[in-house]
Parts: structure tokens; C-alpha cells; sequence
């Protein structure tokens, strides 16, 4: 299982996200990992949590049972 962040700036992979949460759908996207670097992840999509007080980039915090 993996954490990473992605910007509230792009809707799409929010929106991708919440659907792969709510369907159970694997799927393929970038974000930040916990150490702050640009990385790919592939998997379901276990949570999406958004914090309006994190700096922009990181608002909200996903988790992805890796495949």
C-alpha cells in the first residue's frame, strides 16, 4: 500500500480518484510521494482525503493498494 499526494489544481485526477474508490477500479497516476518527489502508482484506490490547510500540491492525500 502507498500514500501520495495530488493538487486540488487538477480536478481530473481527483475526479479519477474518487471513481476508483467507488468502483473498484484499478488505475495508473502521478503524484507526489511522501518524500516530496514526482512518482507513478498503480492500484485501487483505498481513500482520498482533502485538507484545505496543506500547502497547494499536497490538499489532498491518497492511498493506493499497490498492484
Amino acid at each position: 500500500m502507498s500514500q501520495f499526494y495530488i493538487s486540488n489544481d487538477d480536478e481530473n485526477d481527483v475526479r479519477r480518484c474518487n471513481e476508483s474508490l467507488a468502483f473498484r477500479q484499478s488505475i495508473t497516476i502521478t503524484g507526489l510521494n511522501m518524500n516530496g518527489q514526482v512518482a507513478g502508482f498503480t492500484g485501487v484506490v483505498q481513500s482520498v482525503a482533502h485538507d484545505a490547510k496543506r500547502d497547494v500540491g499536497r490538499r489532498y492525500k491518497v492511498t493506493i493498494l499497490d498492484e
